[in-house]
């Protein structure tokens, strides 16, 4: 993202810079849109964005600028295309398919857990009377 393309995507009042007002509110919405898929999940919003892993970055920066080009009604077919995969991605991801990639993402629903075979939960002597 260039600063000239910041200007032009915040720039509301046409005063050639950044409007940071504008920015703020454009991310906060973006947060938003995404908050709920990843809280589905489990997570505590507050402190996963206090230090984010960079698959959300990456997921909230793609649809800040997807939401802006579509407030302006200039969604290019590849830019659609891209937000449409990661809502899917974020709708998977908040039925407990894939990771942010952090260490305290839970574990997979549905995924194989360690087995131990020296480990028993029951045994021929609880199967008496059976």
């Amino acid at each position: 993202l260039t600063v000239r393309e910041l200007i032009q995507l915040t720039d509301l009042d046409a005063e050639g810079e950044v409007n940071d007002t504008a920015l703020e509110a454009q991310i906060t919405g973006a947060e938003a849109d995404v908050k709920p898929y990843v809280v589905r999940r489990g997570r505590d919003w507050d402190a996963l964005i206090a230090s984010p892993p960079a698959k959300l970055v990456e997921i909230l920066y793609k649809w800040w600028r997807w939401k802006v080009y579509s407030d302006r009604q200039s969604v290019a077919e590849d830019m659609q295309k891209q937000h449409d995969e990661d809502r899917q991605w974020l709708e998977d991801y908040a039925q407990g398919k894939g990771t942010l990639g952090d260490d305290d993402d839970p574990q997979q629903l549905g995924a194989t857990g360690k087995y131990d075979a020296n480990t028993r939960v029951f045994d021929r002597d609880d199967l008496e009377g059976f």
